[in-house]
């Protein structure tokens, strides 16, 4: 008989896609502002505290937030009520733009360039935020000024009345065309602005000619940078009236209640301070009599890996981070598995069938047993066949010895 041979079998279970399924999030669009509230105007998306609609449905936190939607245009425009700014961009901060140099919660607003000597311009001045909750951003914006060898500087004090100032002086040089290129101090002239908390400011200039064309702004500096691609920089900014610029803003006069609703619970509270999905700066106490709570804001963002609007009740949503190729780090044959606010790599699944080896021992050995019998019963069968050629046959009808069969041969066979 041939020889056994034992597999042993590895079974590879590959595959998790039940427990993606399982795990992963429907599709939806993520919410932005109060229920039944516009979220939309042209192409600026409106996220609470700000909002358009009515006082009742509380789609705003106050005045200061409220957004009107001018559709008399064939772009609708949005404009903050209270002060008139046209609206460019609102953008709520998350987790990364809380622990950098960039501010978390801000809004881009239009700003008037204050102009002096120049033909077909009027004498603006710049926005007076004084009394709201936003002011310039020191780090997303630049002061600008462009003439030819001019100075400029731009006043303004802050909250504790302290007079700040900050300036910048213009090297002259004209090309053939006229126009004055602006270019690292060449027909124009930037700043940063202080690092304090500016809520307006005055502009006075300063230039060598005294009649010559000079205009002044705070601009957003990325806007500013991208500029530069054009060779006749101040010629189109001369064309200008308003340039975008980045404003901050924080919740610093209002309370947890006056945010996410009114007589929060201390257990909501304290839900809302210990939740993993957001996280808010401020400070809070905590009134055990009437089971109210007040906390002073100064901004609320989305915990690692849930996205939406901190300002909202369950306003931060979970990230689905293993359908965001950009967060995939999940390599070779490991499967990535979403979670509550992160997720997992997982190994593949290995079934190993495991026989005892005492019972394969012992199964060979009997296989082994079988076949040594089966030699033996040939031999034993040779030894009587030899016998039984030696007996003669006495008749027809005769019987031979027990267990030799009769034979019809008259004489004994050859061997």
């Amino acid at each position: 008989m041939g020889a056994r041979r034992l597999v042993v079998v590895l079974v590879h279970l590959i595959g998790f896609s039940w427990l993606i399924t399982k795990n992963a999030l429907p599709s939806f669009a993520l919410t932005i502002g109060k229920r039944g509230c516009q979220t939309e105007c042209g192409n600026v998306s409106i996220p609470f505290p700000f909002g358009i609609g009515s006082t009742n449905n509380k789609c705003f936190l106050d005045d200061w937030f409220e957004i009107v939607c001018d559709n008399s245009t064939s772009s609708p425009t949005a404009y903050l009520k209270r002060t008139n700014l046209q609206v460019l961009n609102i953008s709520l901060g998350d987790y990364y733009s809380y622990y950098s140099s960039s501010p978390p919660d801000v809004i881009q607003v239009r700003n008037p360039i204050t102009f002096r000597n120049c033909k077909d311009k009027e004498t603006r001045e710049s926005l007076n935020l004084t009394g709201s909750p936003f002011v310039f951003s020191a780090s997303e914006n630049m002061f600008t000024a462009v003439s030819c060898g001019a100075r400029a500087l731009m006043s303004s004090s802050s909250l504790d009345d302290v007079e700040i100032s900050a300036g910048c002086k213009s090297k002259c040089l004209q090309n053939k065309q006229g126009y004055m290129n602006c270019w690292k101090g060449v027909n124009c002239c930037q700043t940063t602005i202080p690092s304090y908390v500016i809520k307006t400011f005055s502009t006075t200039f300063e230039t060598e000619t005294g009649k010559t064309c000079i205009y002044a702004f705070v601009a957003d500096q990325e806007w500013f940078s991208s500029m530069f691609n054009n060779t006749n920089t101040s010629a189109a900014l001369h064309n200008m009236d308003y340039v975008p610029v980045t404003l901050e803003w924080k919740l610093n006069n209002y309370s947890k209640n006056q945010i996410f609703g009114t007589n929060l619970s201390v257990l909501k509270l304290e839900d809302l301070l210990w939740s993993k999905s957001i996280r808010c700066r401020g400070d809070y106490s905590i009134s055990s009599e009437n089971l109210t709570a007040a906390l002073s804001v100064q901004g609320c963002y989305c915990y690692y890996g849930f996205e939406g609007n901190p300002y909202l009740l369950e306003g931060c949503q979970d990230v689905n981070e293993c359908q965001i190729d950009n967060r995939r780090y999940c390599g070779g044959e490991e499967t990535c598995v979403n979670t509550f606010g992160s997720y997992e790599c997982r190994k593949p699944k290995v079934k190993i069938v495991l026989i005892e080896w005492d019972a394969i021992q012992k199964s060979m050995k009997t296989c082994s047993n079988i076949e040594e019998s089966y030699e033996e019963v040939e031999y034993v069968r040779n030894e009587i066949i030899e016998t039984w050629d030696v007996f003669t046959t006495i008749g027809s009808n005769a019987s031979t010895s027990s267990g030799v069969a009769p034979s019809s041969d008259k004489l004994p066979l050859s061997v």
